[in-house]
Formats: C-alpha cells, sequence, structure tokens
C-alpha cells in the first residue's frame, strides 16, 4: 500500500489540532473517514503514529518525524498546484483571528476586499483578546491573527503592522474640569478595562503601579463597545484605542485627557504559524496590510487624526 498526500494531510491536521474530530472538520470529511486515513498510513510505516490512550491526540516518536516531513511535502504539493491556478490566487477557507479594535476600524474593508480579489476565498473569522487569538495559533486553530505583543514563540511569526495609540477618556460630566490624567488624578476613580491576561489590562495596572498606586475601584469589561458604552453612561473611565472612540470624542459625548506619563501605542503584529501553507497567507498578510493604509471618510475625525 502507498501512502498518499491525503493520508499525510490526515495527520498533519490530527497533529495541529490535537483532535481527531477537528482536523476530520478541517479537511471536510467524516471522523471515521479520517482515523481510516491515519490508520492506512501506519500499516503502510508499519508503526504507531499517534498516542491514543489520552483526550488529547498526541504524537509517537514516528508520528513526530512523519509529520514534519509530511509538511514540507504538502507546503511542495501545494506549490506545485499554485503553478497551475496562478500564485497569486486565494482559495479555499483561511482562518482568521482578529482584535476587537482592529475589528472595528478596518475588518469591513478588509472582507470586501477578499471577496473583491478572491471570490473563491472563504474566511472564517475569530474576534478575540490577544492573549486567546495567540493561544488559537500555538494549537493551530487559525491561520493567521491580528494580535498585540509580540509573544515570541519558535513555532509563529510575528510581522509589525501598526501602533494604535490608546486614550483616557470619560464624559464631560465625569471629569469635571479634569484635563491631566495622572495616576493620581484617577487612582479613586472607576476605571473599565479589559480582563487580564489582555495587554490592556496589563497596560493600565502597570500605568498606575510606576506611581506605586492601584485604582480603587477597577470594573473588568470582556467588550471595548460595552466599555465605552459604560463610559458614555457615566460609569467610569477607560483607556481605549482611538478606533473606538473617535465617533464620541468628536461630538463632545467624550472627552480625551492627556495622559502623564505618556501611555505608549500598542503595537499590533500579523501572527501566523510558521508551517502554515505560504502562498495564500502571504497574499492574505498582502490585504491586511492595504486594509490598514486604506482612506476612510472618518479619518479626519479628531482622534483618528492623532493615529
Amino acid at each position: 500500500m502507498k501512502l498518499t498526500l491525503a493520508q499525510l494531510e490526515a495527520l498533519l491536521w490530527v497533529a495541529r489540532l490535537g483532535s481527531v474530530r477537528a482536523a476530520a472538520a478541517r479537511v471536510s470529511i467524516t471522523q471515521p473517514a479520517l482515523s481510516l486515513r491515519i490508520k492506512e498510513l501506519e500499516t503502510t510505516l508499519g508503526g504507531q503514529l499517534l498516542n491514543r490512550n489520552s483526550y488529547r491526540a498526541t504524537l509517537t516518536t514516528l508520528g513526530l518525524e512523519v509529520t514534519r516531513q509530511a509538511e514540507r511535502m504538502l507546503d511542495i504539493a501545494e506549490r506545485i498546484g499554485d503553478r497551475g491556478s496562478g500564485a497569486n490566487e486565494m482559495r479555499g477557507l483561511c482562518r482568521m483571528g482578529v482584535t476587537e479594535s482592529f475589528a472595528a476600524r478596518y475588518l469591513p474593508s478588509l472582507l470586501v476586499d477578499i471577496e473583491t480579489r478572491y471570490p473563491r476565498a472563504q474566511i472564517e473569522l475569530v474576534v478575540e483578546f490577544s492573549a486567546n487569538l495567540y493561544a488559537k495559533l500555538l494549537r493551530g486553530e487559525l491561520d493567521v491573527a491580528v494580535i498585540s505583543g509580540p509573544t515570541h514563540s519558535p513555532l509563529l511569526a510575528f510581522e509589525p503592522l501598526m501602533h494604535q495609540p490608546h486614550f483616557w477618556v470619560g464624559t464631560p460630566k465625569r471629569l469635571g474640569k479634569l484635563k491631566i490624567a495622572t495616576p493620581a488624578a484617577l487612582a479613586k476613580l472607576p476605571i473599565i478595562v479589559h480582563p487580564a491576561p489582555s495587554l490592556l489590562f496589563e497596560t493600565v495596572t502597570a500605568w498606575f503601579a510606576r506611581a506605586g498606586l492601584a485604582p480603587f475601584r477597577l470594573n473588568t469589561c470582556t467588550s471595548l463597545f460595552i466599555s465605552k458604552s459604560l463610559t458614555l453612561k457615566g460609569i467610569g473611565l477607560s483607556l481605549l484605542p482611538a478606533e473606538i472612540i473617535a465617533p464620541e470624542v468628536g461630538s463632545g459625548a467624550l472627552r480625551m485627557l492627556k495622559a502623564r506619563p505618556l501611555i505608549q501605542p500598542v503595537p499590533l503584529y500579523v501572527s501566523y504559524r510558521r508551517a502554515a501553507p505560504p502562498a495564500s497567507v502571504n497574499i492574505f498578510i498582502e490585504r491586511i496590510r492595504a486594509s490598514v493604509a486604506m482612506p476612510r471618510p472618518d479619518d479626519d475625525a479628531p482622534v483618528g487624526a492623532s493615529r
């Protein structure tokens, strides 16, 4: 019996996802069919590739060796296929993760751009904290992600994308005469922020900690838009990205404070698994960069102009 690319692909996705069920869904076949491919491959190679005595499918020593070779073989097969279909074509499923702030401003134009240029491409989208997106990339559940960081890993590549300024904001009534945000001035006010382990949470707590202070009341919220809504209701102050607050600052519903000490813009990166098929990922990264560079009608808004 000869091994096939379909068998190698089945093993590769089980290795990446740690689950036969997830791998079967990824390659669009039934779980029994994928299990059969693995067993046929084991018969051909004369050894066990997966440890089946645990909840999560793990590789044997032989399985690890074969998977590494399978990645190279499948990469070569895709490159050969690209020569026939055109190297500049993106098709099939691409699993993308983005932060909420990136999604709010850039995602609509990106998806329209992809649909227009690559009608055979399908986007599976996840909007999450950067920490969660990073974990999904490591587990092979995403092909590419826009995240803050970078958090170094030999399995992932990080390419700089942009910097996002963040500003302390509150309603004019809540802020009163306050114009300068200092840790001492804000420590006694309610603060609304992303929960740990988000970079935004770390930024806020570190900003206070450098002054030897901690907020008296720190309220966490998993959504930037709900955080903004609560801030608009006067519940507290928030440190939010320019992309989220531009309309409200422009209308005067929220007032922006100057931070002392300054809060550095948050760097965003495009990250992907180094073992990911290069053709479609490289094209997708190119379109992500283009979406950031596209002019928008609201680019003249007060906060957007500071971006």
